[in-house]
């Protein structure tokens, strides 16, 4: 794969999140959305987010002093993402690889991401990375979810400690 297929600039995000979010990535996103919500998150990391369906659809359901980082390897995905989020102080964005985070150990009691996952060269590593920037609060039992069921073909996974 050339460096520049791997960019989502010019163009592509605004025509990802015209076509393809309606289509395949919204209802997704108000479940994960609706459960995260359900957690009480006082600091949320989204990985991968793309054009920021999660993030439009959880910011809405998080407490007022919660924080939420959204990241994505694309910044121009970042960018538009960014756009078309009313401006809130709890959200931070950032341009980060899902596979090597620059955050503290144990930084988020909960670490989101929806279909981003399945794009991983390394979902092992992935996976460890969200397990490392998380922290299990006692009063409920781990999330650190990933929606990639639909279109990867595997089972919808959760990875806990």
């Amino acid at each position: 794969m050339l460096e520049a297929d791997k960019v989502f600039a010019g163009s592509i995000p605004e025509n990802y999140d015209r076509y393809m979010v309606p289509l395949i990535f919204e209802p997704y996103a108000v479940d994960i959305a609706r459960r995260a919500a359900s957690l009480s998150p006082s600091a949320v990391l989204e990985t991968a987010a793309g054009s920021g369906v999660v993030t439009r659809a959880l910011t809405r359901r998080l407490p007022q002093s919660a924080s939420y980082i959204v990241t994505d390897l694309n910044q121009p995905m970042i960018d538009y993402a960014a756009s078309r989020q009313p401006p809130d102080a709890r959200i931070k964005w950032r341009q980060a690889d899902a596979l090597a985070l620059s955050f503290e150990n144990a930084a988020f009691d909960l670490v989101c991401c929806q279909f981003g996952a399945m794009f991983f060269p390394d979902r092992t590593s992935g996976y460890r990375e969200a397990r490392r920037v998380y922290f299990l609060r006692a009063q409920r039992g781990p999330l650190v979810r990933f929606a990639i069921a639909p279109l990867s073909g595997a089972q919808p996974t959760s990875y806990a400690p």
